[in-house]
């Protein structure tokens, strides 16, 4: 009988034993967390053994563009797990899940990049509509920034891998490594003007405004416009034009704009004499208008003939000459 006994002590302290010991190690494994460390220096605590890959995991898969596959990726500083001792150094500031330490690691990083810097470079692929690159035609006879679309373009599908770079979530670079037309698209044709393009500007690119030095280059471009038929109150230099319009057109089209009447033009620009007139100065009639283009002559817009050259005009009262340009 005592033999019976002494096996059950022995079982049930062996029982007490091994109960102790796995309550001892649940409450080791409870009460000492590990630490993140981001360049030798603590973040914040996890609780469990996550190892630093599975923390650059899921950093990773934050800051790498939408849908791709991550090709490659780089931290400019070490990140590690460290068991530690006591926790009474982190009250107030302890973070116990994976999901909130990738969140406090990437708070702390912040917008700008103040803690780490992680570059991803992932991979998309993808149908993508697109539209081939416009063709552009010179037209010496348009002015600069002027443009006529001679054939619209459409948009094609195309099959399309691209390599994709990240820093901390900014796209960086956006590069197609792949492509495969499935659907062909066609490319708008545009024709861009010349006359008056700034020296050193693309004509191809070039939005802006005609420009010119001197009103000789508006003549040039005046004298184009020949036949072009009158109509009073008209604004088009295609179905026609009055005396005021043509002029204000003229310049329009340098990007200066004029008042569109007798009373405005008179007042528009200075005044030059008639012996100073050059070519580009506006003369105003008590009843007309006319730009002056040299040796005595003018081109205006009258009722009997549209736009064309003559004489100055002498029979008429001649009020004022305006110089618009210089």
């Amino acid at each position: 009988m005592k033999k019976i006994l002494s096996k059950r002590v022995v079982i049930t302290m062996c029982s007490l034993v091994v109960a102790i010991l796995a309550a001892s190690a649940i409450y080791i494994n409870v009460s000492k967390p590990y630490a993140i460390i981001i360049d030798g220096q603590e973040v914040a605590l996890v609780n469990s053994e996550l190892s630093a890959k599975d923390v650059k995991k899921a950093i990773i898969n934050d800051y790498k563009a939408a849908d791709s596959t991550v090709l490659k990726s780089n931290f400019d500083k070490k990140i590690k797990v460290e068991k530690i001792d006591f926790m009474d150094r982190y009250e107030g500031e302890s973070v116990f899940s994976k999901k909130k330490v990738i969140k406090h690691l990437e708070d702390l990083n912040g917008e700008d990049g103040e803690f780490f810097t992680a570059t991803v470079v992932g991979q998309t692929e993808g149908k993508e509509d697109y539209t081939p690159d416009t063709v552009y035609i010179k037209n010496e006879s348009m002015y600069a920034g002027e443009k006529n679309v001679k054939t619209e373009g459409k948009e094609g599908v195309r099959q399309v891998t691209r390599k994709i770079t990240t820093v901390n979530g900014e796209e960086i670079d956006n590069e197609i490594t792949e492509e495969e037309i499935v659907k062909k698209g066609t490319a708008a044709v545009i024709e861009k003007g010349t006359i008056g393009l700034p020296e050193g500007a693309d004509w191809e690119t070039y939005e802006g405004e005609p420009v010119f030095d001197d009103g000789g280059d508006l003549v040039d471009i005046a004298l184009l416009y020949q036949g072009v038929p009158y109509r009073y109150g008209g604004n088009s230099l295609i179905t026609g034009v009055d005396c005021v319009t043509f002029v204000t057109q003229m310049y329009k089209k340098y990007g200066i704009s004029l008042p569109n009447s007798h009373k405005g033009l008179r007042k528009s620009g200075v005044g030059v004499s008639y012996s100073n007139m050059k070519p580009g100065d506006v003369l105003c009639y008590s009843r007309h208008v006319a730009i002056y283009i040299g040796k005595g002559k003018i081109i205006h817009a009258t009722s009997g003939k549209g736009v064309h050259i003559s004489n100055v005009y002498k029979g008429q009262k001649l009020v004022t000459i305006r110089r618009i340009a210089n």
